[in-house]
């Protein structure tokens, strides 16, 4: 949970992206207010699936994820 927080993921590649598919995962709004009056709502959330073709005959399957600081 982050204030104000906004997540963009996106693949870059040489070369060609064959397929891809947006999952994303559903926002349960959860939200709570620290110790110091900030509020921090769940953002929403998923990931990329991409097939990549890196020659005629080899391609690669990629997914995006994100990690959260638990600092």
């Amino acid at each position: 949970m982050l204030e104000n927080a906004n997540i963009e993921e996106v693949i870059l590649s040489k070369y060609p992206i064959k397929k891809s598919q947006n999952i994303m995962f559903e926002n349960v709004n959860l939200s709570n207010i620290n110790k110091d009056g900030k509020t921090y709502k769940l953002f929403d959330d998923g990931f990329i699936l991409a097939n990549i073709q890196i020659k005629s005959d080899l391609s690669i399957n990629f997914i995006t994820a994100t990690q959260e600081n638990t600092q």
